[in-house]
């Protein structure tokens, strides 16, 4: 996932629609059915200041792995498929 892709109307910010629609061609290329609601729940998780939009630092945020103070990976996230903060089996 691109921020440059996401943002298509290339005003460096990605906004709800923008989100949605590339939610919607991932779910379709991966034939995977599409939940609006779990993603405007993601959304809003990744958009830290709350004000409706994901910029490029929060892009930079949720794309790059966590990691704890060492700088190793934190698997918990890498684990977490469903972005739900559990790690479930399936």
């Amino acid at each position: 996932m691109s921020f440059l892709k996401m943002d298509s109307n290339q005003n460096l910010q990605i906004e709800k629609e923008e989100w949605l629609s590339e939610a919607r061609l991932m779910a379709k290329a991966y034939n995977e059915s599409y939940d609006e609601a779990k993603e405007l729940k993601r959304l809003a998780r990744r958009d830290r200041n709350g004000d409706g939009i994901v910029t490029a630092d929060e892009f930079e945020q949720i794309q790059a792995p966590q990691s704890d103070s060492r700088g190793a990976p934190n698997f918990f996230f890498l684990m977490d498929s469903n972005d739900n903060l559990q790690i479930e089996e399936q």
